[in-house]
């Protein structure tokens, strides 16, 4: 693309209008008029206007940092549990290898309780 027409088509393309391809000038558009123009800003919107963004940012920052102390304390309860019941099956582990190591007392415990009968 020739420098000259990159010259006239940019202009265009930015919103600029271009007089005779070489000087470009910003279009004018109409300036709305709205009812509020003229009177200075209350109270009420000057402080809307200055703590909005402060009390946004605080809130943001205090949901963000509930939301990863829960999410710790969830896994820190999650271990724990998974450690009571790993605790658990240990203990039953233990247990039953203690029970079949010694099949000839469980074995006179049930002969035993037959006899009664």
């Amino acid at each position: 693309m020739s420098a000259l027409r990159r010259a006239i088509l940019l202009p265009r393309v930015l919103g600029l209008r271009s007089e005779f391809g070489t000087r470009a000038t910003w279009q004018t558009q109409a300036k709305r008029c709205y009812a509020t123009e003229g009177k200075p800003p209350s109270d009420v919107a000057k402080f809307y206007k200055t703590f909005t963004r402060p009390v946004l940012k605080v809130l943001l920052m205090a949901t963000l940092t509930y939301q990863v102390v829960y999410l710790l304390w969830v896994k820190l309860e999650q271990d724990e549990i998974r450690a009571e019941r790993t605790e658990t099956i240990t203990d039953l582990e233990t247990k039953v290898a203690r029970l079949t190591s010694e099949p000839n007392k469980s074995q006179n415990h049930t002969e035993a309780g037959k006899r009664r009968e």
